[in-house]
């Protein structure tokens, strides 16, 4: 599993889709690597090592943005650029499909698929689907090009699985930004123009329950010692009362955090 992401603006944050995808994945009964291009500096050398090294049956990419959106940026930020390079490399270093997903691959699946050659494409939330996919790979099964993954029910607990953390990736944006981020509810009601994350979510709100959130901040503290985290939920308002639910449950456990938030 390779995150693609090079962007470190606002803050540079751990790469949960690549991460969930692969705790499905490792539940399932896969061996996964996870290759994080930021934490490795870009290294295309490193992710030919990787590669070489573990020799994978299947190769996915998870793309986070497709631009930085903004008109008046003087730089060059048309990240698909850097994603056509990544795929070259992969291509070089092996044979296996290449399986592409991440929510800027979900905003225009085939247009990005194409761009950049892709296998196969899962558009939506990847760790609902990519065992599936993987299954019918390995089973010589007719697949179609494009996977898609439906929106959860709405319910508590219908998110997704806690990522798959890896101690080098942890202990690299804990000492970039000082935290790590995670993520307790998905979907949006609203219908902003300019917003793509009702699209990608969907516009029913499902949460993470509060004691299942104390339980990760738990593992993130004893594990790693974290005291710091970034909740990357889509939106804040909503009529439950989440989040002081959550703040209930970290005093009531005595799990003494700093958190922060970032909403779209």
């Amino acid at each position: 599993m390779i995150s693609s992401n090079m962007s470190a603006d606002p803050y540079p944050v751990y790469p949960l889709g690549m991460a969930t995808v692969s705790a499905a994945l490792a539940a399932d009964g896969h061996d996964v690597r996870q290759f994080d291009l930021l934490a490795q500096d870009g290294s295309d050398e490193r992710l030919r090592e990787m590669i070489s090294w573990f020799a994978p049956h299947y190769v996915g990419i998870s793309l986070r943005n497709i631009d930085s959106v903004d008109s008046c940026d003087p730089e060059d930020r048309w990240y698909l650029s850097t994603d056509l390079r990544l795929m070259k490399v992969v291509r070089e270093a092996t044979k296996a499909p290449v399986i592409i997903g991440g929510p800027a691959f979900s905003i225009m699946p085939e247009e990005i698929l194409d761009y950049l050659g892709g296998d196969y494409g899962v558009v939506g939330e990847g760790e609902h689907v990519i065992c599936g996919l993987i299954d019918a790979l390995i089973e010589n099964r007719p697949v179609p090009r494009m996977t898609r993954s439906r929106h959860g029910d709405g319910t508590r607990d219908a998110v997704a699985p806690n990522p798959l953390w890896e101690p080098a990736m942890v202990r690299f944006y804990r000492e970039q930004s000082g935290m790590v981020n995670m993520m307790t509810k998905r979907g949006c009601p609203h219908h902003c123009a300019y917003c793509t994350y009702p699209a990608l979510e969907g516009h029913r709100i499902r949460y993470r329950s509060p004691e299942d959130v104390a339980d990760h901040v738990q593992h993130l503290k004893d594990s790693y010692g974290i005291d710091t985290l970034y909740f990357t939920d889509s939106v804040f308002n909503d009529s439950e009362g989440h989040y002081l639910e959550i703040a209930e449950t970290l005093v009531r456990r005595e799990l003494h955090v700093k958190w922060t938030a970032f909403f779209r």
